[in-house]
Order: structure tokens, then C-alpha cells, then sequence
């Protein structure tokens, strides 16, 4: 616990051995017969009986034939002296049952909430947060310096900080695979709707352009988000850009049978500009809404980044995709198969 209490990021450690139930002692100091009987104001003998009893039933009786002073941890003598209170054996004076009233609650309380049957319970505060470098520091310092006590394997350590941790070693393998499979099967959308893989890839392009810019500004920034923000925003912003890359290119392609590609292309950004404005304006607003008045800090992270990427889509749907469609224009209407109609 002093170990753990000295890490500069601990602000309270909190275990057995330093709970006090008054000043300057602590459930884990050990106590002879003699200072036992001083401390709840009982006789010599009932203190020797006590401590008698409780080595008897503990195999400890050999220190004892050895005539050595019996030392026993302060929460031991009294929990077993609770038991037998509470099975009748032990009688007790009124001024007794007061000063044992104090401390058997403290006692009681502590028991239930440090104390198990195989492992004991250590409370750590911490000043960082459950994501990060310092977080991830202080984790392995703590479990370097459990185990050095208790043994490799045998610490078991919870809490928001370790949960997050696990979560975000599963998600760093599980990003990859899921990114793929997401591009992979937009891709296939996109293939089956314009029957042309390159305007797929065109399109895809576009997409997952404006999600890697969105995180790039995360990144330059300096932010740590959660992990679960690129998840949620990478989800939501494809959902949207993939609705804004449709329509332009839908448009595009209808008026493309009737007019040049740069005409045909000014009246698509034209008739598709208010649709797509109007869309993204009311995302990004929503998403800087939840930023700036969420007081969960992680909400707020989402809300930011979904804000920001469906503006980032709406710039690049309006800017970036034109451009890209006329610039392979011919490559896509070679590439387009095409589905001949019966004569009726």
C-alpha cells in the first residue's frame, strides 16, 4: 500500500492495512493479550482466555507450549470475538458492549467490503483518466508492483481504467477486419446500384477519404478520444457520406445521357446542393450541440467528430466528387454494363 500510495497519479490507496477505527491504529496492527485487555478496558484473564481459545482453534498453540508472546493482527482477535459474542459465549459489561459497539462496526464494515474468502480487496483512486498514456502507465506500474508482493498471476486488478484497456487491446486487432469488411461491402453496394467499379471505387474513395480526415484532425490535435468513438463516428459518417455520394452520382449519371459531362455536372451539383447542405447542416449542428453541452466528456468527443466529419462529407460530396466524376468520366461509362430492354 505505501508502494502503490507513492505513485504520483494515486491520490487515495485504500486496504486493510491502513484503515484506522481511531488514531494511529489500524485494523492490521498486532496486539498482545496484555495491550488487547487495555485497549476495551477487560481483565488480564479474559484477554488470556480469548487469545487462548482463538490459538487453540487456529493450530497455534505450539507458540504458545513455546512460551513465545502471541502477537495476533488487530482484525483477527476481533472478528473471532464478534463471532463469539454473537454465539453467547462471551459476556460482556455494558461499558464493554460500548467501546466493542464502536469498533465492531468499523470492523463489520471493513470485512464485508476488503476482505474475501480467497483474495483481498485493495480501493485505488486515481487522477487521470480511463483512457490515455498516464492510464496505461499506471496500470502496469500497480501491477508491478502487486505482483512483486503477492506473485505473478495471483493479482487480479478491476476498475474503468483496466475495462478500457482490454476493450481497447481487442479493438486494435478487431479494427483492421472490420474497416476491410466495411469498404469491401460498400464497395459491393455501390457496385450493384451503378453496375461500373470504378465509379464504386470512385465513391469509396470519397467515403472513406472523408472518414480518415475527420480522425486525421483528431489526431494533429492532440485528442484522445475513446476508442469507441471511431467506431460510433466512422459508422454514422459512412452511413451519411454514402447517402450524399449516391445522390450526386445518381443525378450526375441521368443527366449525363442528355448533356455534356461539364454541364451535366453543373446541374447535378446545382439540384443536388440544397439536399445534400440541408442533410449535412442539420448532422453537424446536432453533433456540435451534444460537443458543447454534454457534460460526459466522452459523449461530447463523439458528438465532435460526428459534427465535423458530416461537414468534411458535404465539402468533399460537393467539391471533391465532381471533380473525380468528370475526371473518369469515360472510363466509367466504358466500365458500366449495360442492361439491354426487350422490345415490347
Amino acid at each position: 500500500m505505501e508502494k502503490v500510495s507513492d505513485l504520483p497519479d494515486i491520490k487515495i490507496a485504500n486496504g486493510i492495512a491502513n484503515i484506522e477505527i481511531s488514531e494511529g491504529m489500524t485494523l492490521t496492527d498486532r496486539y498482545t493479550k496484555e495491550k488487547f485487555a487495555a485497549l476495551f478496558g477487560i481483565d488480564d484473564k479474559s484477554s488470556e482466555r480469548l487469545f487462548s481459545a482463538y490459538a487453540l482453534e487456529h493450530n497455534m498453540l505450539g507458540s504458545m507450549l513455546k512460551k513465545e508472546e502471541l502477537e495476533l493482527p488487530l482484525i483477527d482477535i476481533l472478528s473471532y470475538l464478534i463471532e463469539k459474542i454473537d454465539q453467547g459465549l462471551v459476556p460482556l459489561s455494558d461499558e464493554q458492549r460500548a467501546v466493542l459497539s464502536e469498533k465492531r462496526g468499523m470492523v463489520e464494515k471493513v470485512v464485508s467490503q476488503l476482505k474475501g474468502k480467497t483474495h483481498d480487496r485493495l480501493i485505488l483512486t486515481a487522477s487521470v483518466t480511463a483512457e490515455g498514456e498516464k492510464s496505461t502507465k499506471l496500470l502496469k506500474d500497480v501491477r508491478s508492483i502487486a505482483e512483486e508482493q503477492y506473485g505473478e498471476g495471483k493479482v487480479c486488478i478491476t476498475g474503468q481504467i483496466t475495462s478500457a484497456a482490454d476493450l481497447r487491446d481487442s479493438y486494435k486487432s478487431d479494427s483492421v477486419l472490420i474497416s476491410v469488411l466495411s469498404i469491401a461491402f460498400v464497395f459491393m453496394i455501390l457496385l450493384f446500384t451503378f453496375r461500373s467499379p470504378v465509379t464504386a471505387a470512385l465513391l469509396v474513395f470519397v467515403i472513406q477519404g472523408s472518414i480518415w480526415i475527420n480522425f486525421s484532425v483528431t489526431f494533429l490535435k492532440g485528442d484522445s478520444p475513446a476508442f469507441v468513438t471511431n467506431m460510433i463516428v466512422s459508422a454514422i459518417q459512412m452511413g451519411a457520406t454514402v447517402d450524399y455520394a449516391i445522390v450526386m452520382t445518381s443525378r450526375y449519371k441521368a443527366l449525363r445521357e442528355r448533356f455534356p459531362k461539364r454541364e451535366a455536372m453543373i446541374r447535378a451539383v446545382n439540384e443536388c446542393f440544397p439536399t445534400v447542405l440541408t442533410s449535412g447542416l442539420m448532422l453537424t449542428l446536432a453533433g456540435m450541440l451534444i460537443a458543447f453541452n454534454v457534460s460526459d466528456v466522452y459523449v461530447g468527443h463523439i458528438g465532435l467528430a460526428v459534427g465535423r466529419g458530416a461537414a468534411i462529407s458535404v465539402v468533399l460530396v460537393l467539391t471533391a466528387l465532381p471533380q473525380l466524376l468528370i475526371l473518369f468520366d469515360k472510363l466509367m461509362q466504358k466500365t458500366t454494363l449495360k442492361i439491354k430492354k426487350k422490345d415490347t
